[in-house]
């Protein structure tokens, strides 16, 4: 049971941490030009 509770909390730190690393780099790359 624990192992499901993990697995969730590691997809739904995925599907949010993913799009915001992708917004973070692309504000940096913005920010040097």
């Amino acid at each position: 049971m624990v192992n499901m509770l993990y697995q969730q909390f590691v997809q739904g730190v995925t599907q949010i941490e993913v799009p915001a690393l992708y917004y973070l780099q692309h504000v940096k790359a913005r920010e040097r030009t």
